[in-house]
């Protein structure tokens, strides 16, 4: 099964964030879809099961960012 998560991303500042979180998040295991709004700071995924969120914002707070829900 899978279900969809919604994270607020802090700092996405341009299409070039954008792009690095969408390929960061794409090469996880489970990670079957998603986009990133650099203007909101929203990133939906859809994921599955067995995918964390804490695993998902530990790679994007990795990546330099800060995440909330």
């Amino acid at each position: 099964m899978s279900r969809r998560e919604r994270l607020a991303v802090t700092a996405i500042d341009c299409t070039g964030c954008k792009e690095t979180i969408l390929r960061t998040l794409r090469s996880l295991d489970g990670v079957h879809r998603m986009t990133a709004d650099h203007s909101t700071g929203a990133v939906e995924l859809l994921v599955g099961d067995d995918v964390a969120t804490a695993d998902l914002e530990a790679t994007l707070q990795r990546l330099g960012y800060r995440v909330g829900t």
